[in-house]
């Protein structure tokens, strides 16, 4: 009863903050964002994860390297920082070569970027709009990919007002996390990997285990498994619990695998980011929430 009580508090807080809103955008740019793990120091765990890939040739698969992905990609900065904990999540499909379908890669610039790259402007209605000005777009797309060509225009997304984007109605609740299982070096220096991903849901609240029993019918498989895999009494959270699973050799007996993604990527310059992306491919396809 008490959980119930909370939760439709929560909604009825909702309502009430995004109730003066003059476009129909549900997107929060203000973060904290479903999943993952905040984190203060902005180039600490990229910094990390690029020490781990600076071998010369040949790459130590190990769970020291799991470990890294796993921290990079489970990472969020409600301030400043980049929204990592999104960002393998939203990354478009493309080839070597290509430009991302528009729609992808609006989807991600928006979820990627820091809280402060968004502006408020007032609308017609008098109420704010968060508004992402175009060269900041720009700026967030060089950053994450070696080569792009686009014009800038409406997506499913984002909407073009003057020299910005404002979002549209659309917002994301799942979460997903994703697990190295292979990686390589190439001879110029770039990496292919793969990645098992597991997605929770929204209702995946991690209750005390007494407590989950009566909620099994609103979680997901693997939100289910984790429970079980805790056991009656811990004191670990739901990201050092996956990450204790991530690291065993049967993590695929654990937890269901629900997507798969093969990605190539250098590492970049930036201190705030590890990879500059190449190419990607995500089995299945994630689906718009439209």
């Amino acid at each position: 009863m008490i959980n119930r009580f909370l939760i439709l508090l929560m909604l009825c807080i909702t309502l009430l903050i995004t109730s003066c809103n003059g476009s129909d955008n549900n997107f929060n740019a203000d973060g904290p964002r479903t999943g993952g793990i905040n984190n203060d120091d902005l180039c600490q765990v990229s910094a990390n994860l690029k020490s781990a890939l600076s071998v010369s040739n040949d790459i130590d698969f190990n769970e020291a390297l799991v470990e890294s992905f796993y921290r990079y990609y489970t990472e969020r900065h409600v301030g400043e920082g980049p929204f990592h904990n999104q960002e393998l999540e939203f990354l478009p499909s493309f080839g070597l070569g290509a430009t991302p379908d528009w729609n992808q890669l609006s989807r991600f610039i928006a979820v990627v970027a820091p809280a402060t790259a968004w502006m408020e402007i007032i609308n017609d209605d008098d109420c704010v709009d968060r508004y992402l000005p175009m060269d900041t777009f720009d700026d967030i797309a060089q950053r994450y990919f070696s080569s792009l060509n686009y014009e800038h225009r409406d997506s499913d997304y984002l909407r073009l007002v003057n020299d910005g984007y404002i979002p549209t109605g659309w917002s994301f609740n799942d979460f997903t996390y994703y697990r190295l299982n292979r990686i390589s070096k190439n001879p110029d220096d770039s990496f292919n990997a793969g990645f098992d991903g597991f997605t929770f849901w929204p209702a995946d609240v991690f209750y005390p285990y007494s407590d989950a029993i009566y909620h099994m019918d609103s979680m997901s498989e693997n939100m289910k498994a984790l429970l079980n895999y805790a056991g009656t009494e811990t004191e670990m959270t739901r990201e050092e619990l996956v990450l204790e699973i991530f690291l065993r050799d049967d993590y695929r007996d654990i937890l269901t695998v629900n997507e798969t993604m093969e990605v190539s990527f250098s590492v970049s310059n930036n201190p705030e980011c590890a990879f500059v992306y190449m190419s990607s491919q995500r089995l299945p396809e994630k689906l718009d929430p439209f």
